[in-house]
C-alpha cells in the first residue's frame, strides 16, 4: 500500500488527479488535499500520475510507503490522456483527432452560463447561448451551420449521450447543466464522432464527472450576482467524495447544486430555480472497475426572448427597446382551459417556467481479461419529463391591421373594438372594423379606424400590440442507453469492436393554451379586449388574463425510436513515430408510432365550453382527429481514417478522412399534421464527408494546434411552419439542399513567463451553399407558395471569423483574466437578404487565494454591455416570423422599415463567488 501527495510546481496540493498503475486500469485519484492511497501489485509497480493542464508523470514505487509527486504545469496539454472520441485512451500528441479539454478549475473561472457557453472556448466550434440555460445552439466546422439545437453533435456525460433526441422543444440542454460534480469537459470535433458516437458527425462534447479519492475531501461554492437591471442571482455547490472502506478501493462521490435568479430580464418572476444531485460508487479491484452512478435533475427555466428591432443595415432593438427589457407574459396570466370536452380542466400559469426533471441511473464496467483482451460496457436508463407554461412573444402587429383581428378569429365581426389595460384598468384603445364596400355595394374588404387612444412604444410602429402564444407542452421521454467494446491488443495493434443500442420512447404533447395582444413594452401589459357590434351586443374576446381562444390546440405523439449501432476500429503503431487508426460504424435506426391533432367541433354548441356565447374566447371547442402512423426505418455506413505522425515528443502531425451521417432526428416526426403529410414527407439521412489535418506543436513557451479542414454536407432538409385559410397549421414539405466548409481551426497557448499566460483560439472558414433551397410563403394557405434556390451563396447564421483571446495573470495568491470572444458577420438567411453585424463581448475576472482553502472570485461578463446579434426573426408576425428562410431581398425592399425582431447578446452581469475546500 503506497500512499503520498500530489502538488504542483508552487507546493499547492492538486486534487482529482489521475494515479494507475502502468500497464493496467487499477488506479485512484488524489482527493482536494492532494493525498492518496493506493494498492500495488510489488515494489517494481510504475505509476502515472496525469491531470488535466499538467504533464504527466511516471514514477516507480520502490521499497517505501510514501511517494510525493510535483506535476509540472502544462498549459499546453499534450501530454494528457483523452479517452473522448478514440477506441483506445492516448495522450493528445498520439491522437489523430481534433480535441480541446478544459478542465475544473478553467470552468469554474469562466463562470459560463450554460453548459453549452464553455464550447466558446473550442475552436471550430459555434455557440449561440444568449437564450440562457436552454434553447441553445451549437455545431462545429459548419457541420449545422443554419440549424438550431444540437442536431449534428452529441453532447455526452460520462461517455454516454445525455439523450439521443435532440430539438429545439426537446433535447440535451432542457437535462445537462455544469457544476462543480465536473471533473473536465473533453470537446471533439471532426470525423471521429462520426464512428465513436451515435449521430454525431459534427463532434463529441462529453462532460466528465468527478469520482472519489482516498480520503474524504469536497468543495463548497456560493455564488452571488447581479443580472441585467441588477436582477439578483443566488447559487450554491456541493462535491463531496471519499473512501467507503479501510482498503481504499471503494470510494464515492456526490454533489450538486441549487440556483435562483431573477434572470438577466426580470419579468415580474424568478426565471430560473431548481437544480440538481449527482452521485457515483466506484469500485475498483485488480483487474478493472465497477461505476454506479446517478443524477436527479429538478429544475426551473425560462430562455430569453427576442426584442424588436429596426433596421436591417444594422440591426438594432427599436427606439425605447433596451437589451434588459422582456417581453415575456406576465406572471397574472394565471387561467383554466380544456382543450376538448372530454378533457379535463387544466391551469396555465407561467411562473412555472419549462420544467425539467431527469432520473438518470447507470453502470460502467471496466475490466482486463487477460492476453490483451479487455472489455467495457456502460448502460444508462433515463426518465425525463419536459413541462411547458411558457408565454411566447411572436412578433409586433398594428391594432389597426387585418393580421391583427384574424389571429383573434373576428374578421367579419363588424362593431367596435375596445382594448383595456389588464395591468393599470385603464382603456388603452379603441378601433372599430368596418366593411369596404364598392360603388354597388359590393364586399371589397375591411377597414380597421383608430377612434380614440395610444399604445406605448408607437415609435416602432402605429399602435403596436405584441403577439403571444401560451405554450403549454407535456413531454416524456424514456430511453436506455448503452455502449459495449471488447478489445485485443496485438503487439503494437488494437482491434477493437463494440455495439451501441440506444431505445428512446416519447410521448410528445405540443399544446396552445391560448393566444394574448398585451402591450409591446418592458414586462407588457396583457390587453383585455371586448367586441360591441351594430346591434348594441357586447361580446369578451378575451378572458379576465387577456387570454384569446383557450385550448387552442393539441397534437400528440407517441414515438419509439430503436437505434442499433455496430462499430470496429483498428489502432496500429507502424513505427515508433507513425500510427494508423481507422474503423467504420452501421447505424440501423427505426422510428414507429402515432399521432394525432385538434379540429374544431362543428357539433359544439355555439356557447363553446362554457356554453355562453357572448365570451367568445372559449367558444372553438376541439376534438381529437383521426391518428395518423409513422413507421420509418434508416441504415447508414460511417467510416472514419487518419494517420499520425510523431516528428519528435514536441511535434505532430495528423491526417484524416471520414464519411458520416445523420439520420433524421426523432422530434422531426412530431412536424405532420396527418397522414398525407407524414406520407409526403421523404426522410432522408444526410451524408457528411470531413477531411482535416492537424499540426500539433510544443515549445518551452508555445504550444499550438494548426487544423485545416473541409466538410461537404447534402440531404439537408428544410421545410416552413405555414397556415391555411382557415387558420390550420401546417409544415410543407421537406425540400433538400447541399453545402460545403473550408477552414482553419488556430488553438494555442503562449508563457512569456511564469506568471502570464495567453490563450487563443480562432476559426477562419468559408461556408456556402452548393445548392440551396428554401420555402418562400405568403397568404394563408398554399396557392403562393414556392421553393427559392440559390447556388454558392452564404449559408445563414455562419460566421466567416470567430476568434477568442484569453491572458491570465497570476502573481502570488492574486489572479486576473481577460476574455475577449469576437463573431464576425453572418448571412441572416440564405438568400442574404441582410447582414448579422459582427461584435465582439469582453469578460473580466479576478480572484484572490485568502489560504490553502478559501478562495474569492469576481467576474463581469459583457463589460462593456455590447449589444450584439445573434439570432433574428422576420416581420410580419406568427408564422411569418418563424419562416425567417422565406423572407426575400424583395419583400425587405418592399417594406424597408419594418419590424423584426432580434435575439441580443445577455447582458452586462456581475457575480462574486468563494469557494472553500476541505
Amino acid at each position: 500500500m503506497v500512499s503520498g501527495k500530489v502538488t504542483d510546481e508552487k507546493g499547492e496540493a492538486l486534487p482529482g488527479v489521475s494515479i494507475v498503475v502502468k500497464g493496467t486500469t487499477w488506479g485512484t485519484k488524489s482527493d482536494v488535499q492532494g493525498l492518496y492511497q493506493l494498492a500495488v501489485p510489488n515494489a517494481g509497480a510504475v505509476l502515472v500520475f496525469s491531470f488535466v493542464g499538467y504533464m504527466a508523470k511516471e514514477m516507480t514505487v520502490g521499497t517505501g510507503l510514501t511517494l510525493n509527486v510535483a506535476l509540472d504545469v502544462d498549459s499546453r496539454a499534450l501530454n494528457e490522456v483523452i479517452v473522448t472520441g478514440v477506441f483506445d485512451k492516448r495522450r493528445r500528441m498520439e491522437a489523430s483527432v481534433g480535441i480541446t479539454t478544459l478542465s475544473s478549475n478553467q470552468i469554474q473561472r469562466l463562470q459560463p452560463n450554460s453548459a453549452a457557453d464553455l464550447l466558446k472556448n473550442v475552436p471550430g466550434v459555434y455557440v449561440n447561448s444568449s437564450q440562457g440555460e436552454i434553447r441553445n445552439t451549437v455545431y462545429s466546422r459548419g457541420v449545422g451551420a443554419g440549424t438550431s439545437g444540437y442536431f449534428y453533435v452529441s453532447m455526452q456525460e460520462d461517455g454516454l449521450p445525455v439523450t439521443n433526441v435532440s430539438g429545439t422543444s426537446l433535447g440535451p440542454d432542457y437535462f445537462l447543466r455544469a457544476d462543480a460534480t465536473i471533473n473536465r469537459l473533453e470537446a471533439v470535433r471532426g470525423g471521429s464522432a462520426a464512428i465513436t458516437g451515435p449521430n454525431a458527425p459534427g463532434g463529441i462534447f462529453n462532460y466528465v464527472s468527478k469520482t472519489g479519492g482516498a480520503v474524504l475531501a469536497g468543495e463548497m461554492r456560493a455564488k452571488f450576482g447581479l443580472e441585467g437591471s441588477a436582477n439578483p442571482y443566488y447559487r450554491a455547490d456541493l462535491s463531496l467524495g471519499g473512501k467507503l472502506n479501510r482498503k481504499g478501493d471503494l470510494a464515492f462521490h456526490l454533489g450538486g447544486f441549487y440556483r435562483y435568479n431573477n434572470g438577466v430580464r426580470y419579468a415580474g418572476y424568478p426565471m430560473n430555480y431548481g437544480g440538481q444531485l449527482k452521485a457515483n460508487v466506484v469500485k475498483t479491484y485488480r483487474k478493472g472497475s465497477v461505476k454506479l452512478y446517478g443524477k436527479f435533475l429538478n429544475d426551473h427555466n425560462s430562455y430569453l426572448d427576442f426584442l424588436p428591432a429596426r433596421n436591417f443595415d444594422k440591426p438594432g432593438t427599436a427606439p425605447g427597446i433596451r437589451n434588459t427589457d422582456t417581453f415575456a407574459g406576465p406572471g397574472s396570466q394565471v387561467f383554466d382551459y380544456k382543450y376538448s370536452k372530454a378533457a379535463p380542466v387544466r391551469r396555465f400559469d407561467p411562473e412555472n417556467l419549462i420544467h425539467a426533471r431527469d432520473r438518470a441511473l447507470g453502470i460502467d464496467w471496466q475490466h482486463e481479461l487477460g492476453g490483451g483482451w479487455s472489455v467495457s460496457n456502460n448502460i444508462k436508463y433515463t426518465s425525463k419529463v419536459l413541462t411547458w407554461n411558457s408565454v411566447l412573444p411572436l412578433g409586433i402587429l398594428s391594432a389597426n391591421e387585418l393580421l391583427t383581428y384574424y389571429f383573434m378569429q373576428s374578421l367579419g365581426r363588424f362593431g367596435t373594438y375596445n382594448f383595456t389595460d389588464l395591468t393599470t384598468g385603464q382603456p388603452a384603445l379603441t378601433t372599430m372594423q368596418l366593411p369596404r364596400l364598392g360603388p354597388n355595394n359590393e364586399f371589397l374588404g375591411f377597414d380597421f379606424p383608430v377612434i380614440k387612444g395610444q399604445l406605448p412604444n408607437s415609435v416602432i410602429q402605429p399602435y403596436p400590440v405584441l403577439l403571444q402564444l401560451a405554450r403549454s407542452n407535456d413531454n416524456k421521454l424514456n430511453e436506455v442507453l448503452d455502449q459495449f467494446s471488447v478489445s485485443k491488443r496485438v503487439g503494437k495493434m488494437t482491434f477493437t469492436a463494440g455495439l451501441y443500442y440506444g431505445a428512446s420512447h416519447m410521448d410528445y404533447q405540443e399544446n396552445v393554451a391560448g393566444l394574448a395582444l398585451s402591450t409591446a413594452e418592458n414586462r407588457p401589459h396583457p390587453l383585455g379586449i371586448s367586441i360591441t357590434d351594430f346591434a348594441g351586443t357586447t361580446y369578451q374576446a378575451t378572458n379576465p388574463q387577456g387570454m384569446l381562444n383557450t385550448g387552442g390546440s393539441f397534437k400528440s405523439s407517441d414515438l419509439r425510436q430503436k437505434q442499433l449501432a455496430f462499430f470496429f476500429g483498428h489502432s496500429w503503431q507502424i513505427t515508433d513515430k507513425l500510427n494508423l487508426d481507422y474503423g467504420f460504424r452501421y447505424d440501423h435506426t427505426r422510428v414507429k408510432g402515432s399521432s394525432l391533432g385538434s379540429v374544431t367541433d362543428s357539433s359544439a354548441s355555439a356557447g363553446g365550453y362554457d356554453e355562453n356565447p357572448l365570451t367568445l374566447w372559449d367558444n372553438a371547442v376541439n376534438k381529437a382527429t383521426a391518428p395518423w402512423f409513422t413507421d420509418n426505418t434508416i441504415a447508414t455506413f460511417s467510416f472514419s481514417g487518419a494517420l499520425n505522425y510523431q516528428f519528435q515528443d514536441n511535434l505532430a502531425l495528423y491526417g484524416r478522412f471520414s464519411q458520416g451521417n445523420k439520420a433524421p432526428d426523432l422530434t422531426l416526426y412530431t412536424s405532420a399534421f396527418s397522414q398525407d403529410q407524414v406520407d409526403k414527407q421523404l426522410f432522408k439521412p444526410e451524408y457528411v464527408t470531413q477531411v482535416e489535418m492537424g499540426l500539433k506543436v510544443k515549445r518551452d513557451k508555445l504550444t499550438a494546434f494548426i487544423t485545416p479542414y473541409y466538410s461537404r454536407m447534402t440531404n439537408l432538409a428544410t421545410s416552413a411552419y405555414v397556415s391555411d385559410q382557415n387558420n390550420n397549421f401546417y409544415y410543407t414539405p421537406n425540400v433538400y439542399s447541399s453545402r460545403q466548409s473550408y477552414g482553419l481551426e488556430l488553438e494555442g497557448t503562449y508563457s512569456p513567463v511564469s506568471q502570464l499566460s495567453i490563450r487563443a483560439v480562432a476559426t477562419l472558414q468559408r461556408t456556402r451553399s452548393i445548392l440551396s433551397r428554401s420555402w418562400v410563403t405568403g397568404d394563408p394557405g398554399a396557392q403562393d407558395d414556392r421553393v427559392e434556390e440559390v447556388r454558392g451563396g452564404r449559408i445563414a447564421g455562419t460566421p466567416d471569423f470567430m476568434a477568442m483571446l484569453t491572458p491570465t495573470y497570476t502573481a502570488g495568491r492574486f489572479s486576473a483574466f481577460v476574455n475577449y470572444y469576437y463573431l464576425g458577420k453572418r448571412a441572416a438567411n440564405n438568400l442574404e437578404t441582410f447582414y448579422l453585424p459582427g461584435f465582439g463581448q469582453t469578460d473580466l475576472g479576478l480572484g484572490y487565494r485568502f489560504t490553502k482553502r478559501l478562495t474569492l472570485n469576481g467576474n463581469i461578463n459583457n463589460l462593456f454591455n455590447k449589444v450584439g446579434v445573434m439570432d433574428w426573426q422576420a416581420p410580419g408576425g406568427f408564422p411569418n416570423s418563424g419562416n425567417t428562410g422565406g423572407f426575400t431581398p424583395a419583400q425587405r425592399e418592399g417594406n424597408p422599415n419594418a419590424v423584426f425582431s432580434i435575439l441580443p447578446i445577455q447582458p452586462r452581469s456581475l457575480y462574486l463567488s468563494a469557494s472553500y475546500r476541505f
